[in-house]
């Protein structure tokens, strides 16, 4: 509610708002209804400017508000923008890592087939590991034989430098022998 105005600025009021000239005394009827109307003015006038002063700041803080709230919608959108840029972003990693995924998985099934091909290979090779071995065990056993004892001297003696090319010789000629007489035959 506005302050009530004071009697001096009233006054003035209507001295300047008279036409003709007042008496010194206020007490006439015709002052006194002028100085009522006037009053009246003067109080709408001043709550007229009360409203408009409230209407004023009430327009300030609203746009003090908005101001804030514009503020607040200009920082929400460059974070919106900055979340859309880290999801872009994130949503790029992510083809990557899919990307990476899908050729490690291909890379790992190739693996696979390689692998079982590998045990394939080695259930193959166990029955030549076990023939492998079973050839060693004969061989052993006849490395430890008489008779490969024998051969090897005849092999050194064939190698010696004397002896051998004699009987190398001797040797042909037995070959030639046996092949005439089974040619005969």
């Amino acid at each position: 509610m506005p302050a009530p105005l004071d009697t001096v600025t009233r006054l003035t009021l209507i001295a300047q708002a008279s036409n003709a000239p007042l008496e010194h005394s206020l007490a006439s009827v015709c002052v006194e209804y002028e100085r009522r109307i006037l009053t009246e003015l003067w109080d709408r006038s001043g709550h007229l400017q009360w409203q408009l002063q409230m209407k004023q700041e009430e327009e300030d803080r609203r746009q003090i508000e908005i101001a804030g709230l514009q503020k607040t919608l200009n920082e929400s959108q460059d974070t919106i923008r900055t979340l859309q840029a880290q999801l872009d972003q994130a949503n790029r990693d992510v083809g990557i890592i899919s990307d990476t995924l899908l050729t490690m998985h291909e890379s790992y099934r190739e693996r696979l087939e390689r692998l079982d091909n590998l045990e394939a290979t080695v259930q193959e090779i166990n029955p030549l590991r076990q023939r492998i071995a079973e050839l060693e065990t004969e061989l052993n056993v006849v490395y430890q034989s008489r008779s490969w004892r024998l051969i090897k001297r005849y092999w050194r003696t064939m190698d010696s430098p004397g002896l051998g090319p004699l009987l190398k010789r001797m040797r042909r000629t037995m070959i030639k022998l046996r092949h005439r007489s089974s040619n005969s035959e």
